[in-house]
């Protein structure tokens, strides 16, 4: 009896087993399916909503186009990196009803931006995107009018065959501006600026440099919102054309952005995936700081959101056949300024000095100051300064007693051209 019991227990279990393996398999084996309107949703007063579980957007980069050769608008809308929504206008063009269709259309690498417009004049849509960090991605409509398929065509590039360069999450315009058949494109730069370039021919894929100072545009107005100091239209961007005022020609529409959006995420997977620890040390908006290591090698690297224009044009340079953005030095002394009068740390100090001996001019960084930060003045950052004890302060940073002295002398020298540019000229 008892061998018996235990057999049939075993077989029992056995089956048991079988039974929760299958369970777990059949589990395994389920997908899930995203739907954004599964049954009605409506608000207090009983509107219905068209897509409650859309999940809400922050910052949307919309776009309307034809992408099915009906004759009305289809809309897309990209609120992150590499992520092209589509929305399909199952109404007509006078009364559009657009029905959400994926997240990811085509599965397209977009990076932070895209545009539709037929760039090699074959009748249908290709796509423009972001080719990380700074170059124009082409995709080629190898598909339909009717039917869109999109494949990687390269990146775009001038007369010369070099690659064009925009500053980083600045959306260009692309438009036949002169209606000459070619296509004319239009790059935002963060100097407040717009560059135009114009295509070598009709369907061409090379673009010839016309000019960096577009109709001699400058968005870089100084006064905030009816009031003095600077501006919160800067140099990060996105153009658009329209026929605004219905005059049978394009306007021009600058749209300014001040937040750093997927760059700190973007910038973190880069460093990962090279080898290296990043730890989020501050976090917001306009603002991160990251610690990167290596073994026993540290380094600390801010990313900024400039709410305001540069006061000098950065420098583009070419390194290891990647193009990257330098500060000016006098933009960097005129930062350096603004940064002493709000934290008056030793390494600012120690910055400023060495600006000044390589050739900066301070008189004229002081007149900028204010451009910055609109409560500069030579006066207030002397105030600081002068409780500043750089003697100490160097001694318990490491430095030598010589070191810290001269610091400490060009504090002085620095507090007295402080008060000097302060006092109004007779």
């Amino acid at each position: 009896m008892k061998t018996s019991t235990l057999k049939w227990f075993g077989i029992a279990l056995s089956a048991l087993a079988a039974t929760v393996a299958a369970s777990a398999s059949a589990v395994q084996m389920r997908t899930l399916t995203r739907v954004v309107a599964p049954f009605p949703v409506a608000d207090e007063a009983g509107r219905p909503f068209d897509m409650p579980f859309l999940g809400g957007l922050d910052v949307p980069r919309p776009q309307l186009a034809d992408i099915d050769g009906d004759g009305d608008h289809d809309l897309f809308v990209q609120e992150y990196r590499n992520d092209i929504r589509f929305f399909e206008n199952t109404g007509t063009a006078k009364a559009p009803r657009y029905e959400w269709r994926t997240d990811r259309y085509q599965d397209l690498e977009a990076g932070e931006w895209y545009r539709f417009v037929d760039l090699d004049a074959d009748g249908d849509l290709d796509l423009l995107a972001e080719q990380p960090f700074s170059n124009i991605r082409f995709y080629r409509n190898t598909g339909t009018k009717q039917a869109a398929r999109f494949e990687p065509g390269g990146v775009l590039s001038d007369t010369d065959g070099q690659p064009l360069f925009l500053d980083r999450q600045n959306i260009p315009a692309i438009v036949d501006l002169d209606c000459d058949g070619r296509l004319d494109l239009f790059i935002g730069r963060v100097e407040g600026l717009v560059t135009r370039y114009e295509a070598d021919g009709p369907g061409s894929l090379k673009f010839a440099f016309l000019t960096d100072h577009f109709e001699d545009i400058e968005i870089i107005g100084r006064g905030g919102l009816g009031g003095p100091g600077p501006s919160m239209r800067h140099g990060a961007n996105a153009l658009a054309f329209a026929d605004f005022d219905n005059d049978k020609d394009l306007d021009l529409f600058w749209h300014g952005e001040n937040q750093l959006g997927d760059l700190p995420r973007e910038v973190g997977d880069r460093l990962l995936a090279d080898g290296l620890e990043v730890t989020v040390l501050q976090s917001r908006g306009t603002f991160y700081q990251l610690r990167v290591s290596a073994g026993n090698h540290v380094c600390t690297v801010d990313l900024v959101a400039d709410p305001v224009p540069p006061v000098a044009a950065p420098h583009r340079i070419n390194l290891q056949g990647v193009t990257i953005t330098v500060d000016d030095p006098h933009e960097i002394l005129v930062n350096k300024l603004c940064a002493l009068l709000g934290r008056a740390e030793l390494r600012d100090l120690v910055d400023v000095r060495g600006l000044l001996a390589s050739g900066g001019d301070l008189k004229r960084a002081l007149a900028e100051a204010p451009r910055k930060d609109a409560g500069f003045s030579p006066l207030t950052l002397a105030w600081v300064l002068k409780d500043v004890r750089p003697k100490a302060l160097g001694r318990l940073a490491g430095l030598s007693e010589e070191e810290a002295k001269d610091l400490e002398d060009f504090k002085e020298r620095l507090v007295s051209d402080l008060l000097a540019a302060g006092v109004p000229e007779t």
